[in-house]
Protein backbone atom coordinates (compact mmCIF):
# COMPACT_ATOMS: atom_id res chain seq x y z
CA UNK A 1 0.00 0.00 0.00
CA UNK A 2 2.98 2.62 0.78
CA UNK A 3 -0.19 4.57 1.90
CA UNK A 4 2.57 6.72 4.79
CA UNK A 5 4.28 7.66 1.14
CA UNK A 6 1.35 8.26 -1.20
CA UNK A 7 0.78 11.02 1.10
CA UNK A 8 3.95 13.39 0.37
CA UNK A 9 3.23 15.91 -3.01
CA UNK A 10 4.47 14.78 -6.02
CA UNK A 11 7.40 16.00 -7.69
CA UNK A 12 6.16 18.11 -10.05
CA UNK A 13 4.18 20.54 -7.22
CA UNK A 14 7.86 21.53 -5.98
CA UNK A 15 8.30 22.88 -9.40
CA UNK A 16 7.78 26.11 -8.59
CA UNK A 17 9.97 26.40 -5.34
CA UNK A 18 13.11 28.41 -5.46
CA UNK A 19 15.72 25.89 -6.28
CA UNK A 20 17.59 26.07 -3.21
CA UNK A 21 14.01 24.88 -1.17
CA UNK A 22 13.12 22.42 -3.32
CA UNK A 23 16.46 21.12 -2.92
CA UNK A 24 16.05 21.01 0.99
CA UNK A 25 12.45 20.02 0.64
CA UNK A 26 13.48 16.49 -1.77
CA UNK A 27 16.15 15.96 0.35
CA UNK A 28 13.77 15.42 3.29
CA UNK A 29 11.47 13.76 1.12
CA UNK A 30 14.04 11.38 0.42
CA UNK A 31 15.23 10.91 3.70
CA UNK A 32 11.74 10.01 4.94
CA UNK A 33 11.34 7.32 2.62
CA UNK A 34 14.23 5.68 3.56
CA UNK A 35 14.27 6.15 6.80
CA UNK A 36 13.61 2.31 8.32
CA UNK A 37 13.22 2.98 12.12
CA UNK A 38 15.08 -0.07 13.16
CA UNK A 39 13.39 -2.06 10.79
CA UNK A 40 9.78 -1.03 12.05
CA UNK A 41 8.73 0.84 8.92
CA UNK A 42 9.09 -1.79 6.69
CA UNK A 43 7.15 -4.32 8.67
CA UNK A 44 4.54 -2.08 9.08
CA UNK A 45 4.52 -1.48 5.52
CA UNK A 46 4.17 -5.23 4.72
CA UNK A 47 1.42 -5.60 7.75
CA UNK A 48 -1.09 -2.92 5.86
CA UNK A 49 0.12 -4.63 2.40
CA UNK A 50 -0.65 -8.06 3.66
CA UNK A 51 -3.99 -6.71 5.49
CA UNK A 52 -5.09 -5.23 2.14
CA UNK A 53 -4.25 -8.35 0.05
CA UNK A 54 -6.36 -10.60 2.16
CA UNK A 55 -9.29 -8.16 1.22
CA UNK A 56 -8.48 -7.67 -2.04
CA UNK A 57 -8.31 -11.52 -2.45
CA UNK A 58 -11.42 -12.13 -0.36
CA UNK A 59 -13.24 -9.34 -3.09
CA UNK A 60 -12.14 -11.34 -5.93
CA UNK A 61 -12.86 -14.44 -4.67
CA UNK A 62 -16.32 -14.05 -2.92
CA UNK A 63 -17.56 -11.16 -4.49
CA UNK A 64 -17.18 -10.95 -7.88
CA UNK A 65 -14.57 -8.35 -8.49
CA UNK A 66 -11.81 -10.55 -10.58
CA UNK A 67 -9.60 -7.37 -11.55
CA UNK A 68 -8.85 -4.64 -10.46
CA UNK A 69 -10.44 -2.48 -12.95
CA UNK A 70 -13.91 -3.97 -11.64
CA UNK A 71 -12.99 -2.68 -8.19
CA UNK A 72 -12.78 0.89 -9.84
CA UNK A 73 -16.91 0.87 -10.26
CA UNK A 74 -17.40 0.79 -7.19
CA UNK A 75 -19.36 3.46 -4.87
CA UNK A 76 -19.00 4.78 -1.42
CA UNK A 77 -22.08 2.85 -0.68
CA UNK A 78 -21.12 0.12 -2.00
CA UNK A 79 -18.15 0.12 -0.55
CA UNK A 80 -19.13 0.61 3.01
CA UNK A 81 -21.26 -2.63 2.45
CA UNK A 82 -18.38 -4.80 1.35
CA UNK A 83 -16.19 -3.84 4.01
CA UNK A 84 -19.10 -4.53 6.47
CA UNK A 85 -19.42 -8.08 4.89
CA UNK A 86 -15.95 -8.27 5.32
CA UNK A 87 -15.64 -7.34 8.62
CA UNK A 88 -18.15 -10.61 9.06
CA UNK A 89 -16.04 -12.87 6.73
CA UNK A 90 -12.96 -12.30 9.22
CA UNK A 91 -14.66 -12.82 12.81
CA UNK A 92 -16.25 -16.10 10.90
CA UNK A 93 -12.43 -17.13 10.15
CA UNK A 94 -10.64 -15.43 13.28
CA UNK A 95 -7.12 -16.82 12.86
CA UNK A 96 -4.82 -15.24 10.43
CA UNK A 97 -2.48 -17.86 8.47
CA UNK A 98 -0.25 -17.66 10.91
CA UNK A 99 -2.60 -18.97 13.46
CA UNK A 100 -3.20 -15.83 15.75
CA UNK A 101 -6.53 -14.76 16.71
CA UNK A 102 -7.65 -12.00 15.23
CA UNK A 103 -8.42 -9.67 18.71
CA UNK A 104 -10.90 -6.63 17.55
CA UNK A 105 -8.30 -3.79 17.24
CA UNK A 106 -6.44 -6.38 14.58
CA UNK A 107 -10.08 -6.20 13.13
CA UNK A 108 -9.82 -2.32 12.96
CA UNK A 109 -6.47 -2.57 11.06
CA UNK A 110 -8.46 -4.79 8.95
CA UNK A 111 -10.99 -2.89 8.16
CA UNK A 112 -9.03 0.65 7.86
CA UNK A 113 -6.30 -0.68 5.18
CA UNK A 114 -9.74 -2.43 3.40
CA UNK A 115 -11.05 1.12 3.14
CA UNK A 116 -7.46 2.59 2.11
CA UNK A 117 -7.07 0.67 -0.52
CA UNK A 118 -10.55 0.99 -2.33
CA UNK A 119 -10.25 4.50 -1.93
CA UNK A 120 -6.43 4.58 -3.60
CA UNK A 121 -8.66 1.95 -6.68
CA UNK A 122 -12.04 4.08 -6.62
CA UNK A 123 -10.38 7.60 -6.26
CA UNK A 124 -12.51 8.51 -3.70
CA UNK A 125 -13.44 9.25 -0.13
CA UNK A 126 -14.66 6.50 2.17
CA UNK A 127 -15.84 7.88 5.32
CA UNK A 128 -15.95 5.31 7.85
CA UNK A 129 -16.78 7.48 11.17
CA UNK A 130 -19.71 9.44 11.87
CA UNK A 131 -18.73 13.01 13.10
CA UNK A 132 -22.11 14.65 13.77
CA UNK A 133 -21.28 14.03 17.54
CA UNK A 134 -18.36 15.44 19.15
CA UNK A 135 -16.11 12.75 18.63
CA UNK A 136 -15.87 10.53 15.39
CA UNK A 137 -17.22 7.08 15.93
CA UNK A 138 -17.28 4.19 13.89
CA UNK A 139 -20.40 4.19 12.00
CA UNK A 140 -23.13 1.35 13.43
CA UNK A 141 -22.92 -0.91 10.86
CA UNK A 142 -19.16 -1.20 11.62
CA UNK A 143 -18.67 0.09 15.24
CA UNK A 144 -21.22 -2.66 16.27
CA UNK A 145 -19.01 -5.49 14.55
CA UNK A 146 -15.84 -4.77 16.21
CA UNK A 147 -17.26 -3.71 19.21
CA UNK A 148 -18.62 -7.36 19.59
CA UNK A 149 -15.26 -8.65 19.36
CA UNK A 150 -14.31 -6.52 21.77
CA UNK A 151 -16.94 -7.35 24.11
CA UNK A 152 -16.54 -10.66 23.72
CA UNK A 153 -13.11 -11.23 22.54
CA UNK A 154 -10.67 -13.83 24.99
CA UNK A 155 -8.19 -11.65 27.05
CA UNK A 156 -4.72 -12.03 25.90
CA UNK A 157 -3.07 -14.74 27.73
CA UNK A 158 -0.87 -13.49 31.18
CA UNK A 159 2.94 -13.04 31.44
CA UNK A 160 4.25 -14.55 34.01
CA UNK A 161 8.05 -13.55 35.78
CA UNK A 162 10.94 -15.84 35.98
CA UNK A 163 11.31 -17.09 39.32
CA UNK A 164 14.69 -18.27 41.13
CA UNK A 165 14.67 -21.93 40.59
CA UNK A 166 14.16 -21.07 36.86
CA UNK A 167 17.29 -19.26 36.73
CA UNK A 168 19.24 -21.48 38.60
CA UNK A 169 18.46 -24.71 36.35
CA UNK A 170 19.56 -22.75 34.08
CA UNK A 171 22.97 -21.60 35.42
CA UNK A 172 23.64 -25.59 36.80
CA UNK A 173 23.06 -26.17 33.10
CA UNK A 174 25.26 -23.79 31.94
CA UNK A 175 27.87 -24.44 34.47
CA UNK A 176 28.14 -28.85 33.77
CA UNK A 177 28.11 -28.15 30.46
CA UNK A 178 31.44 -25.79 30.84
CA UNK A 179 32.80 -28.80 33.09
CA UNK A 180 32.59 -31.07 29.69
CA UNK A 181 33.65 -28.38 27.28
CA UNK A 182 34.87 -25.10 28.28
CA UNK A 183 33.55 -23.80 24.70
CA UNK A 184 29.79 -24.14 25.34
CA UNK A 185 30.53 -20.52 26.76
CA UNK A 186 30.89 -19.24 23.90
CA UNK A 187 27.19 -21.22 22.75
CA UNK A 188 23.57 -19.60 23.03
CA UNK A 189 22.51 -21.53 26.43
CA UNK A 190 25.21 -19.33 28.58
CA UNK A 191 24.52 -16.04 26.44
CA UNK A 192 20.70 -16.42 27.10
CA UNK A 193 21.88 -16.91 31.17
CA UNK A 194 23.93 -14.03 31.09
CA UNK A 195 21.35 -11.75 29.33
CA UNK A 196 18.75 -12.31 31.72
CA UNK A 197 20.39 -12.41 34.94
CA UNK A 198 21.60 -8.97 33.69
CA UNK A 199 17.78 -8.21 32.54
CA UNK A 200 16.57 -8.55 36.26
CA UNK A 201 18.16 -5.80 36.98
CA UNK A 202 17.99 -3.61 34.00
CA UNK A 203 14.72 -4.11 33.42
CA UNK A 204 15.89 -4.44 29.75
CA UNK A 205 13.22 -4.61 27.08
CA UNK A 206 14.08 -7.54 24.70
CA UNK A 207 15.18 -5.23 21.94
CA UNK A 208 18.32 -3.80 24.31
CA UNK A 209 20.18 -7.58 23.87
CA UNK A 210 18.22 -9.50 21.20
CA UNK A 211 17.06 -8.68 17.41
CA UNK A 212 13.47 -8.94 16.94
CA UNK A 213 12.64 -7.54 13.77
CA UNK A 214 13.47 -8.48 10.18
CA UNK A 215 15.58 -11.51 9.06
CA UNK A 216 18.21 -13.56 10.96
CA UNK A 217 21.29 -11.55 9.79
CA UNK A 218 19.32 -7.97 10.39
CA UNK A 219 20.32 -5.66 12.94
CA UNK A 220 17.63 -3.15 14.17
CA UNK A 221 19.29 0.35 14.17
CA UNK A 222 18.51 3.83 15.41
CA UNK A 223 16.74 5.79 12.64
CA UNK A 224 19.58 8.51 11.45
CA UNK A 225 18.84 12.22 11.97
CA UNK A 226 19.31 14.94 9.65
CA UNK A 227 22.54 15.31 7.28
CA UNK A 228 23.63 11.35 8.98
CA UNK A 229 24.54 8.97 6.85
CA UNK A 230 22.84 5.59 7.02
CA UNK A 231 26.31 4.19 7.77
CA UNK A 232 26.15 5.99 10.84
CA UNK A 233 23.14 4.80 12.67
CA UNK A 234 24.23 2.55 15.57
CA UNK A 235 22.87 -0.63 17.05
CA UNK A 236 19.34 -0.57 18.98
CA UNK A 237 20.60 -3.43 21.29
CA UNK A 238 23.71 -2.82 23.36
CA UNK A 239 27.33 -1.94 22.13
CA UNK A 240 30.62 -2.51 24.10
CA UNK A 241 30.68 1.21 24.57
CA UNK A 242 27.43 1.43 26.47
CA UNK A 243 29.06 -0.40 29.56
CA UNK A 244 31.57 0.91 31.99
CA UNK A 245 33.24 -0.49 34.83
CA UNK A 246 34.35 1.33 38.22
CA UNK A 247 37.23 0.16 40.82
CA UNK A 248 37.02 0.87 44.27
CA UNK A 249 38.63 3.60 44.13
CA UNK A 250 36.58 5.20 41.44
CA UNK A 251 38.75 4.57 38.03
CA UNK A 252 37.75 3.46 35.33
CA UNK A 253 38.43 -0.19 34.28
CA UNK A 254 39.57 -0.51 30.67
CA UNK A 255 37.72 -3.85 29.11
CA UNK A 256 41.09 -5.37 28.45
CA UNK A 257 42.11 -5.32 32.17
CA UNK A 258 38.46 -6.30 33.21
CA UNK A 259 38.92 -9.59 31.49
CA UNK A 260 42.22 -9.79 33.39
CA UNK A 261 41.01 -9.22 36.75
CA UNK A 262 37.12 -8.69 37.26
CA UNK A 263 37.02 -9.20 39.97
CA UNK A 264 38.67 -5.70 40.42
CA UNK A 265 34.85 -3.95 39.05
CA UNK A 266 32.68 -3.20 41.83
CA UNK A 267 30.32 -0.68 39.98
CA UNK A 268 29.03 -1.03 36.43
CA UNK A 269 27.25 2.12 34.96
CA UNK A 270 25.27 1.03 31.51
CA UNK A 271 23.82 3.66 28.98
CA UNK A 272 20.57 3.06 27.23
CA UNK A 273 20.97 4.63 24.36
CA UNK A 274 17.86 4.37 22.90
CA UNK A 275 14.29 3.97 24.91
CA UNK A 276 10.94 3.56 22.95
CA UNK A 277 9.54 5.91 25.68
CA UNK A 278 11.84 9.04 24.74
CA UNK A 279 14.04 8.84 27.32
CA UNK A 280 17.53 8.20 25.55
CA UNK A 281 20.87 7.90 26.54
CA UNK A 282 20.01 7.25 30.11
CA UNK A 283 22.10 5.77 32.50
CA UNK A 284 22.15 3.44 35.24
CA UNK A 285 24.62 2.07 38.14
CA UNK A 286 24.68 -1.30 39.36
CA UNK A 287 26.70 -2.65 42.36
CA UNK A 288 28.05 -6.34 42.99
CA UNK A 289 24.95 -8.70 43.53
CA UNK A 290 25.64 -12.31 45.51
CA UNK A 291 27.15 -15.31 43.91
CA UNK A 292 26.18 -15.83 40.16
CA UNK A 293 23.04 -13.21 40.23
CA UNK A 294 25.39 -10.79 39.64
CA UNK A 295 25.08 -7.98 36.93
CA UNK A 296 28.85 -6.86 36.98
CA UNK A 297 29.26 -10.80 36.59
CA UNK A 298 26.81 -10.88 33.50
CA UNK A 299 27.96 -7.92 31.57
CA UNK A 300 31.34 -9.17 32.00
CA UNK A 301 30.55 -12.56 30.55
CA UNK A 302 28.61 -11.06 27.61
CA UNK A 303 31.55 -8.25 26.60
CA UNK A 304 34.08 -11.08 27.44
CA UNK A 305 31.97 -13.44 24.91
CA UNK A 306 31.77 -10.91 22.37
CA UNK A 307 35.48 -10.17 22.25
CA UNK A 308 36.18 -13.93 22.04
CA UNK A 309 33.70 -13.67 18.67
CA UNK A 310 36.11 -11.26 17.50
CA UNK A 311 32.34 -9.04 16.86
CA UNK A 312 32.93 -5.61 15.46
CA UNK A 313 33.32 -2.45 17.82
CA UNK A 314 29.41 -1.04 17.03
CA UNK A 315 27.97 -4.07 16.12
CA UNK A 316 25.91 -5.85 19.04
CA UNK A 317 27.57 -7.94 21.39
CA UNK A 318 24.51 -9.99 22.24
CA UNK A 319 25.86 -12.86 20.20
CA UNK A 320 26.94 -16.76 20.41
CA UNK A 321 29.30 -19.31 18.08
CA UNK A 322 26.99 -20.76 15.49
CA UNK A 323 26.58 -24.31 15.80
CA UNK A 324 26.36 -25.04 12.26
CA UNK A 325 28.68 -22.89 10.52
CA UNK A 326 32.34 -20.39 10.80
CA UNK A 327 31.13 -17.39 12.94
CA UNK A 328 28.48 -16.24 15.40
CA UNK A 329 24.96 -15.26 15.15
CA UNK A 330 23.14 -12.54 16.95
CA UNK A 331 20.59 -13.53 20.03
CA UNK A 332 16.75 -13.19 18.17
CA UNK A 333 14.07 -12.94 21.23
CA UNK A 334 12.60 -16.08 20.77
CA UNK A 335 16.27 -17.84 21.13
CA UNK A 336 15.57 -16.50 24.84
CA UNK A 337 11.68 -17.39 24.81
CA UNK A 338 12.41 -21.21 23.88
CA UNK A 339 15.50 -21.20 26.33
CA UNK A 340 13.34 -20.20 28.89
CA UNK A 341 10.61 -22.16 28.87
CA UNK A 342 13.24 -25.37 28.51
CA UNK A 343 14.41 -23.80 31.83
CA UNK A 344 10.98 -24.02 33.13
CA UNK A 345 9.97 -27.39 32.17
CA UNK A 346 13.01 -28.58 33.39
CA UNK A 347 12.47 -27.04 36.85
CA UNK A 348 9.11 -28.12 37.40
CA UNK A 349 8.63 -31.13 35.54
CA UNK A 350 5.52 -31.98 37.38
CA UNK A 351 2.76 -31.35 34.71
CA UNK A 352 0.29 -30.29 37.17
CA UNK A 353 2.67 -27.30 38.64
CA UNK A 354 1.12 -23.96 37.88
CA UNK A 355 4.27 -22.69 35.29
CA UNK A 356 4.71 -26.23 33.93
CA UNK A 357 0.95 -25.96 33.00
CA UNK A 358 1.18 -21.93 31.82
CA UNK A 359 5.01 -22.42 30.29
CA UNK A 360 3.69 -20.43 27.27
CA UNK A 361 3.25 -17.31 29.33
CA UNK A 362 7.22 -17.26 29.78
CA UNK A 363 8.78 -15.03 26.96
CA UNK A 364 11.69 -12.34 27.02
CA UNK A 365 9.32 -10.34 28.65
CA UNK A 366 9.65 -11.96 31.62
CA UNK A 367 12.38 -10.83 32.82
CA UNK A 368 11.13 -7.21 32.86
CA UNK A 369 8.45 -8.66 35.00
CA UNK A 370 10.97 -10.88 37.53
CA UNK A 371 13.06 -7.26 38.05
CA UNK A 372 9.34 -5.20 38.81
CA UNK A 373 8.42 -7.89 40.95
CA UNK A 374 11.78 -8.47 42.83
CA UNK A 375 11.79 -5.08 44.19
CA UNK A 376 8.13 -4.50 44.98
CA UNK A 377 8.51 -7.60 47.16
CA UNK A 378 11.65 -6.21 48.67
CA UNK A 379 9.53 -3.16 49.82
CA UNK A 380 9.93 -0.48 46.87
CA UNK A 381 7.70 1.92 46.07
CA UNK A 382 6.11 1.91 42.48
CA UNK A 383 7.47 5.44 41.32
CA UNK A 384 10.55 3.73 42.72
CA UNK A 385 10.50 0.90 40.52
CA UNK A 386 9.46 2.82 37.69
CA UNK A 387 12.78 5.03 37.92
CA UNK A 388 14.89 2.24 38.18
CA UNK A 389 13.88 -0.08 35.74
CA UNK A 390 12.71 3.05 33.42
CA UNK A 391 9.06 2.11 33.49
CA UNK A 392 5.87 4.24 33.47
CA UNK A 393 4.42 3.74 37.05
CA UNK A 394 0.98 2.41 34.85
CA UNK A 395 2.84 -0.22 33.66
CA UNK A 396 4.57 -1.45 37.00
CA UNK A 397 1.31 -1.48 38.48
CA UNK A 398 0.12 -3.65 35.66
CA UNK A 399 2.60 -6.12 35.56
CA UNK A 400 2.65 -6.34 39.80
CA UNK A 401 -1.10 -7.20 39.42
CA UNK A 402 -0.47 -9.53 36.55
CA UNK A 403 1.81 -11.74 37.99
CA UNK A 404 1.28 -14.83 40.02
CA UNK A 405 5.13 -15.47 40.64
CA UNK A 406 6.70 -15.24 44.29
CA UNK A 407 10.47 -14.47 43.78
CA UNK A 408 11.53 -15.51 46.57
CA UNK A 409 13.44 -13.04 49.33
CA UNK A 410 17.18 -13.99 47.89
CA UNK A 411 16.02 -12.28 44.83
CA UNK A 412 15.02 -9.67 46.28
CA UNK A 413 17.50 -8.88 48.38
CA UNK A 414 19.92 -9.31 45.92
CA UNK A 415 18.37 -7.20 43.33
CA UNK A 416 18.02 -4.18 45.35
CA UNK A 417 21.16 -4.32 46.89
CA UNK A 418 22.78 -4.07 43.41
CA UNK A 419 20.97 -0.65 42.77
CA UNK A 420 20.50 0.53 46.25
CA UNK A 421 23.50 2.48 46.54
CA UNK A 422 23.98 3.63 43.11
CA UNK A 423 20.64 5.51 42.29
Amino acid sequence: MGQRYGVLPEAATLASMPHPARTLVSASFDLFRATDRGVIRNSNDRTMDNRAATFREWLSASCGYHYVCCAKTITPPQAIGLLAAFIDHLSANPYNAAGAFRQANTLLHYLNAAAKFLEFITASNISLYDTSGPKPILIPLLGDKIAQRRKWQSPKPKREAYTFEILETLHNQVKTLRKTNDKTFLGKKALVFDTQCLGVFTGSRASEYCQTKGPTSTISRIPPQPGESASSQLPIAFIRTDFQFLTSDGSILPHSQLFVHPRAAIQLHITFRHDKSGRNNTTRKFGVGQSWLCPIRAATNILFRAAMLSIPPLDPICAYQSPTSPGYRFLRDTDVTVTMRQACIDTYPNPDHFLHIHVDRISSHSNRIYAAVSLSQAGETIDTIAQRLRWSAPSVSFYLRESATDVGSYTASTIQGAQRNFI
